[in-house]
């Protein structure tokens, strides 16, 4: 049998009363338990965020935009269309026997796959419908359709517009809108391809001719249109034609790291609905900007 432990005088002097010792008990629970939720809700804010857009660096800004990051653009693309549908960057490129349809990486900017159109036909802008990809020309007056991860060819349509050519094409996913390089924008029924009606975009009363590369903002409800041999991009009410807003997208040229001396007009849109990125490039370009709209 084990002996009781005797008392030493130290212990004997130092007794604390079961009071404070309850006492002090509770407080530390009280802290610990505070500490633990403090983390835990820090932990789960940081899965919820996971790398918060405002933490990336700024490297210059253009217009009301931030651009956040510069990728390599093949300098010989002729860019004509440029969009992102379901996290995939495609871009559409002209010029006779150049015009391709292609899928870009967007963490190199390289070209993963592609596809050539008839050299007889010009490649304009491109749209997502479905599952297929919807690719102008500019005047051979026809639409040719493409399944979108194989880019497979799988049928054409006849179009016409005001000046009887094909720029730009965009979606709010009721109805087509297109340009022609005039001031206005035609309105095609989604499912029929046929005209609708037809919008003139105006800015203070004046009639905005080259309308180019056409994308649709959801959140704002409006289209962004590249201006032929403009360095601005403007905001349009597509149901009104009226211009909200206007950007000055200069700085993208001073912000290429390499020039290309036969880089051409800024063309080229897209916006990322689920991450609220926009890319920008132009034709013949070196670079392919990613930006973020800044808020006011």
């Amino acid at each position: 049998m084990a002996k009781p432990r005797r008392k030493t005088k130290k212990q004997s002097n130092n007794n604390i009363p079961t009071q404070l010792l309850v006492g002090v008990g509770v407080f530390a629970v009280v802290i610990i338990s505070l500490l633990w939720s403090l983390q835990n809700a820090t932990e789960e804010n940081t899965d919820e965020q996971h790398i918060p857009i405002s933490s990336e660096k700024e490297l210059f800004q253009a217009g009301s935009f931030s651009i956040v990051e510069a990728l390599p653009h093949d300098k010989e693309a002729f860019t004509q269309g440029l969009l992102v549908h379901d996290g995939v960057l495609y871009e559409s490129t002209g010029l006779y026997g150049r015009s391709t349809l292609r899928i870009l990486d967007r963490n190199t900017g390289k070209v993963k796959k592609s596809t050539s159109i008839d050299d007889k036909l010009f490649g304009e802008g491109i749209v997502a419908v479905n599952d297929t990809l919807i690719m102008l020309t500019w005047k051979e007056k026809v639409a040719l359709i493409f399944q979108q991860l194989t880019l497979d060819k799988i049928s054409e349509f006849p179009f016409s517009t005001t000046r009887d050519e094909g720029w730009g094409i965009t979606s709010n996913g009721e109805v087509l809108i297109i340009s022609d390089g005039s001031a206005n924008l035609h309105i095609w029924d989604i499912h029929t391809m046929k005209e609708i009606r037809v919008v003139e975009v105006v800015s203070q009363g004046v009639p905005v001719k080259g309308l180019n590369e056409l994308e649709y903002i959801p959140e704002e409800d409006v289209v962004m249109a590249n201006i032929w041999y403009s360095e601005f991009i403007i905001s349009i009410n597509y149901k009104t034609g009226e211009v909200v807003q206007s950007d000055d997208m200069s700085p993208l040229r001073k912000g290429m790291k390499t020039r290309n001396d036969k880089e051409d007009v800024l063309n080229g849109i897209a916006y990322d609905v689920n991450t609220g990125d926009f890319y920008f490039t132009g034709k013949l370009w070196t670079t392919l900007f990613r930006a973020r709209r800044r808020r006011k």
